[in-house]
């Protein structure tokens, strides 16, 4: 699976404030990513895991024009060194030949190893995550919950339902909010020939009933802005020659809409999100806890 991907699409990645290599990174893009900080598990090896192990050794490659180099980073005592070593080895096998790929294992508290980690100078931190349970008071777990809040780098965080790659319909949602734009980025990124990449805008009819009695027409002039913003980003797309769809769509909420349309033939969902300040809990808004629980397939969630 891994030996079949393409040469990485030529894209600059934006994380953040501030000039990297002395060029200002534009907005909605994605800029240089040159070291990313891949966190695992040792004990990761029921076949959910197995799935994002392959699911980040696909991805991660693919991430600038020159496959950046990765850093596995995984916790252990000292008395499971020889053990966390070899699962580091198998790991690092995933990973194309001509990837970087270096390996740590670190002590202490997981989450504060890889915080520390992730400070020494890393473009991206990166963690793959089972599905929630209905009951869990977390979006990801505990550990990648507090790794993703606390981060002082972009994080990726991959669940995986399906191990299929290259994905045939990579979906992006988007609403002309700037970490959908980055999504839409590190998506055309992903894409091979074969890959086709849909722009989805989800018109809210609730919110659509609710603007002013003077704006007839109300829906259709939500549904010409979402034209435009899914067309700004299909032209991107189509510039670095990915094969881009749009769909402008109402009809139920945003989340069911979704779900309802990755069950008909999307392999994979990529959504660009921010976390919400002011609380101990990683808060990425209720429709995004909600589609990452509920989608049928796999899922990206790249918070910038």
């Amino acid at each position: 699976m891994v030996a079949s991907l393409m040469a990485p699409i030529r894209l600059r990645f934006a994380f953040g404030p501030g000039p990297i290599e002395e060029e200002t990174p534009a907005p909605g893009s994605l800029g240089p990513i040159h070291r990313v900080l891949l966190a695992v598990r040792p004990g990761e090896l029921s076949d959910v895991p197995a799935k994002i192990r392959a699911l980040e050794a696909a991805v991660l490659p693919r991430l600038g024009s020159e496959s950046p180099a990765v850093t596995l980073l995984t916790v252990a005592p000292p008395a499971g060194r020889r053990r966390a070593d070899r699962y580091l080895d198998q790991m690092a096998q995933l990973f194309p030949a001509d990837t970087e790929v270096s390996r740590r294992v670190a002590r202490g508290n997981p989450a504060q190893a890889i915080l520390d980690e992730a400070a020494e100078g890393y473009d991206l931190v990166a963690m793959g995550a089972p599905v929630p349970g209905a009951d869990s008071s977390y979006l990801f777990g505990s550990l990648v919950d507090e790794v993703v809040r606390l981060s002082p780098c972009p994080s990726l965080v991959f669940t995986a339902r399906s191990p299929r790659w290259p994905p045939r319909t990579i979906l992006v949602p988007t609403g002309g909010s700037e970490p959908a734009s980055r999504a839409a980025a590190l998506t055309f990124a992903l894409a091979g020939k074969e890959t086709q990449v849909l722009l989805y805008h989800v018109i809210d009819p609730e919110l659509a009933t609710k603007m002013t009695a003077a704006q007839v027409g109300s829906v259709a002039v939500r549904v010409e802005t979402g034209e435009g913003i899914v067309n700004e980003l299909r032209e991107m797309g189509m510039r670095l020659g990915v094969n881009v769809a749009t769909e402008v769509t109402t009809g139920g909420t945003t989340v069911d809409n979704l779900v309802d349309r990755a069950r008909r033939d999307v392999d994979l969902i990529v959504l660009g999100t921010g976390v919400r300040a002011g609380s101990s809990r990683l808060d990425l808004g209720p429709k995004v806890e909600r589609l990452v629980a509920e989608a049928p397939c796999s899922v990206i969630v790249l918070n910038a």
